[in-house]
């Protein structure tokens, strides 16, 4: 899938998922609306963020939210690839160990 303008989307990518682009505040809404349409088959939601171009607090808030859905239908959510900026602000808010539970075995941020 070709992004333009840098505009987010999540896809279906294989057996998991993919969130690209740039994410602000405006646009975690929709998509989280349709994380919880895209989800709701699935028992374990692997995400990739390899793609992501900016990482800011409006993602943290989107992945926060799909978390607190997950743990409500016991499913689990498990992101790969995260950019070191994203894990620099997961590591600064204390939230690294939820999202990223192998982190610390992987080498500093």
């Amino acid at each position: 899938m070709v992004v333009t303008n840098d505009q987010p989307c999540l896809t279906s990518a294989g057996t998991g998922f993919r969130l690209i682009g740039r994410v602000a505040f405006d646009q975690v809404l929709p998509l989280y609306e349709r994380g919880v349409v895209l989800f709701q088959a699935q028992a374990f939601i692997e995400i990739d963020l390899s793609e992501l171009t900016h990482s800011d607090s409006g993602v943290l808030a989107l992945l926060s939210a799909w978390m607190r859905w997950c743990l409500e239908r016991q499913k689990t959510l498990c992101l790969q690839h995260a950019p070191v900026s994203l894990r620099r602000l997961m590591a600064l808010c204390g939230t690294e160990s939820l999202f990223l539970p192998d982190s610390t075995t992987t080498g500093p941020i």
